[in-house]
């Protein structure tokens, strides 16, 4: 593309493109290196903003009268969004792109205080609770992208999303308010109205909101307020208390500065029960108008798809205090609760989010045996009733996601993270879905803005091991692993990804001795595990093969979690036809294995001819040629590839 002429320059969300110095910047001033192609790909979006590019267009446009490989453009397309973050660039299946982003024409004169390069990067080539041994496997392998793959129906450095008026957003924790009243049982409620005041601060675009697990960490604890902002990152926290009785509400807030610890804001209501929302939106106003945030006019702090109906709001709160847990015994009065809180408001669309979320839940572990068919009902319903809502849109995405229908999967994803730019479980669950089809360096992005957003989570570090170890970095993948023995979790989650990181380095007494150490007072597993013999027999894969191959004939093995172990520890072994075959099976329930295949314990695995047969049969292959080539698989010619 030529550069010759005059040319407008443009704002793009957080970055300045000048095309006439060839020159992309952040919301800093400081150059961004993208490739040439790249480069050239978004000028010409940035010319047509809001419009629909078709591929052809676009093709002719970087490459005129030259006959290229769609997987150039793809490539192009791909590492644009590396830079610009999600959302910003999305795909038309079948037909091109569009640039979404706010994109306006401003003064081609830079800031006085940047001092700008051209930098165009060289050319492309091309809460806590018991599990034992099999239960937490399943954990470790559901949560390996921090709730990436949900169950379906039958049938280098990261950019902090760009400010909308600040060059950086300040940040801030809310911490989670005491529950004042006599009954103990209230604590749904206090903690719900935390994490509502998490969700409506996070809708501006200047404050940089801490996520609940993170937050709720300090529930209970009595910790100053420089160690937590030292511990979550953060400027600001908002603590407070509640006291609700019969019909009355007494609620104290108060916004704190960690340096120094002073108090910028407090304020007490006591209203009626009835005002609840109304004090949440005071409150939230207050908080902005105390850090001298921005309010655009027609800004406001309420959820989309929620409920102004108090009732349906309490009995949602209870729901939602019920889905972070995976007692069966407590599924019945959850789904309850959400069905209820439907009933009072059939417009609700959050709790109809949630009760899909409830049975998913159940599909995985097997509380209930329809509960995959009832899990699709719910979302059918959540599409009609809430089609707008992004949450409805990550609903979409893993659904679409567990039918192998991905184009439609990463769309859904996107446009969900476009409208969620601080929702640490959607970037978590996008990256997921990235590492289930192999593109590792872009999951570990996405990893690390979940991380960013909630830091003391353990499975959003988990996930950055996982990828981390996939592309070769073993020794970071171990740094992640010790780095999160101090973080919130289930310990086993992380121990078992390591486990099999050490015996695929050899390390056996090394692997051993951590099995050993998360498998003392393991009571819970009446049956002999997979995991016990796969341990013991480390320096003997013959015999380790053969003793697979009699628990998956085994029918007390051939449950999900039974055929989980044997596959993980086939792969381990070296039998690939075994690993392949538990696969398959695993795929028929749940995903959560996907992104375990690219790891350093499947590499004889993904060498054998069978894996090519795998990747081609689930539609990998056909997705890799049109969106991109993964980081562990290449192509070899037009019409074959292979995986290392």
């Amino acid at each position: 593309m030529s550069s010759s002429r005059i040319r407008a320059v443009y704002s793009i969300g957080g970055f300045r493109l000048d095309p006439g110095k060839r020159l992309l910047a952040d919301a800093r001033g400081e150059p961004v290196a993208v490739t040439a192609k790249a480069f050239d790909a978004l000028v010409y979006l940035a010319e047509h903003a809001g419009e629909l590019v078709p591929r052809s267009a676009l093709v002719e446009a970087l490459w005129p009268k030259t006959v290229v490989e769609e997987n150039n453009l793809n490539q192009a397309i791909a590492s644009l969004r590396r830079v610009l973050g999600e959302g910003i660039i999305i795909t038309i299946p079948g037909r091109g792109y569009q640039l979404v982003a706010d994109v306006r024409e401003v003064d081609s004169t830079p800031p006085a205080s940047e001092s700008l390069a051209v930098v165009t990067a060289p050319r492309e080539s091309a809460p806590r609770w018991r599990l034992g041994i099999v239960g937490g496997l399943m954990l470790a392998l559901v949560t390996a992208g921090y709730l990436y793959f949900s169950p379906f129906d039958p049938d280098g450095t990261v950019e902090t999303p760009a400010a909308g008026h600040r060059d950086r957003p300040t940040s801030i924790a809310v911490l989670p308010f005491v529950n004042l009243s006599s009954d103990p049982e209230q604590d749904y409620f206090s903690d719900g109205l935390s994490e509502d005041l998490m969700g409506r601060l996070a809708r501006f675009d200047d404050l940089l909101v801490t996520a609940r697990t993170s937050s709720f960490a300090f529930k209970g604890r009595a910790q100053d307020i420089a160690t937590i902002g030292a511990q979550l990152g953060v400027e600001h926290v908002l603590e407070g208390s509640v006291d609700k009785a019969g019909s009355r509400l007494r609620i104290r807030a108060s916004l704190i500065e960690i340096a120094g610890g002073k108090r910028l804001w407090t304020e007490s209501y006591e209203r009626e029960l009835d005002d609840v929302f109304a004090i949440y939106d005071e409150i939230s106003y207050a908080v902005a108008g105390a850090l001298q945030i921005t309010l655009n006019l027609d800004e406001s702090v309420r959820p989309e798809g929620g409920t102004e109906n108090v009732a349906a709001y309490e009995h949602y709160l209870f729901g939602r205090s019920l889905l972070r847990t995976t007692t069966p015994s407590y599924h019945d009065p959850m789904v309850a609760a959400f069905e209820k809180a439907i009933e009072l408001d059939p417009d609700f669309g959050l709790a109809r989010v949630a009760l899909a979320n409830a049975y998913g839940q159940a599909a995985m572990w097997g509380f209930v045996p329809n509960a995959a068919a009832l899990r699709a009902k719910a979302i059918s319903r959540a599409v009609e009733m809430a089609p707008e809502l992004p949450q409805t849109d990550i609903l979409r995405a893993q659904q679409y996601a567990g039918r192998w229908q991905r184009v439609e999967a990463d769309e859904h994803y996107r446009r969900a993270l476009a409208r969620l730019p601080n929702d640490s479980d959607a970037h978590s669950s996008y990256a997921g879905f990235l590492m289930g089809q192999g593109y590792m360096r872009e999951a570990l992005r996405y990893g690390e803005i979940a991380h960013r957003l909630d830091p003391l989570a353990m499975m959003n570090v988990h996930g950055m091991a996982l990828a981390a170890e996939a592309l070769g970095d073993y020794d970071q993948a171990r740094i992640y692993y010790e780095s999160t023995l101090s973080l919130i979790g289930n310990r086993f989650i992380l121990a078992f990804e390591q486990i099999l990181r050490l015996a695929a380095a050899g390390a056996f007494d090394e692997a051993r001795a951590l099995y050993r150490e998360i498998r003392q007072g393991d009571s819970v597993n009446p049956r002999p595990t997979v995991f016990d013999t796969c341990m013991a027999l480390l320096e003997d894969p013959a015999s380790g093969r053969a003793a697979l191959r009699e628990f998956y004939a085994d029918p007390a093995y051939t449950d999900v979690s039974g055929i989980t172990g044997i596959t993980r520890c086939a792969a381990q072994f070296g039998d690939a036809e075994l690993a392949l075959a538990g696969l398959r099976k695993a795929n028929e329930v749940s995903h959560a294995l996907m992104p375990a295949i690219w790891g350093r314990s499947w590499q004889t695995v993904r060498a054998d001819p069978a894996f090519k047969l795998f990747v081609t049969d689930v539609g990998l292959v056909a997705y890799w040629r049109d969106a991109g080539w993964p980081d562990k698989c290449r192509p070899l010619g037009d019409d074959d590839f292979e995986c290392f």
